[in-house]
C-alpha cells in the first residue's frame, strides 16, 4: 500500500467514523509520516512546556486529585484526575460547553486507578503538540 492509499484510507475512516483495524494502521501510518516531517526538539520543547504548565495549573485546583508524577521531568503532558465533589460525566460536560474535550470514566485502566486508589472514574484531558499551554487548567477552576 502506497503513502497516498494510507492517507485516503485513513481519512475515509476518519469521515465514516470507521474504527477497524485498517483505519487503525492508516491512521499509525499518517501519524508517523507526520511526526517524521516535524523537528524533534521543537516537539520535545514544546511537551516539556506543556507537561510543566499543565503541572503549575492543575495542582493549584481546589479539589482536584491530579494521578500520577508531580515531576514534569517523570511524566508526559497526559493528566489525569479526580475533581471531588463532580462525577466524571459533569466534569466532562462543563469542559465540553467550554470547546475542551476530555475522556471520562475508567479509560480502560482500572488496575491502575486501583494502585491510586481511585474507586470512581476520573477525567483526562488531551495534548497535543497543536495545544496552548494556556488553555490548560483554567476552565476546571470554574468547576470547582
Amino acid at each position: 500500500m502506497t503513502r497516498r492509499e494510507l492517507r485516503q484510507l485513513a481519512l475515509g475512516a476518519w469521515l465514516s467514523g470507521s474504527a477497524g483495524p485498517e483505519a487503525a494502521s492508516a491512521s499509525l501510518a499518517a501519524a508517523v509520516q507526520y511526526l517524521g516531517n516535524q523537528n524533534r526538539s521543537a516537539i520535545e520543547r514544546h511537551e516539556a512546556e506543556l507537561t510543566q504548565h499543565g503541572l503549575e495549573q492543575l495542582t493549584d485546583i481546589l479539589g482536584l486529585r491530579l494521578l500520577g508524577p508531580r515531576s514534569a521531568t517523570q511524566r508526559l503532558p497526559v493528566f489525569s484526575f479526580v475533581l471531588t465533589g463532580h462525577s466524571p460525566a459533569e466534569v466532562l460536560q462543563h469542559l465540553d460547553t467550554q470547546g475542551i474535550a476530555i475522556r471520562a470514566g475508567d479509560l480502560a485502566a482500572l488496575p491502575l486507578l486501583k494502585r491510586f486508589g481511585v474507586r470512581q472514574p476520573r477525567g483526562r484531558p488531551a495534548t497535543s503538540t497543536r495545544r496552548r499551554p494556556s488553555s490548560i487548567g483554567s476552565p476546571l477552576r470554574c468547576a470547582s
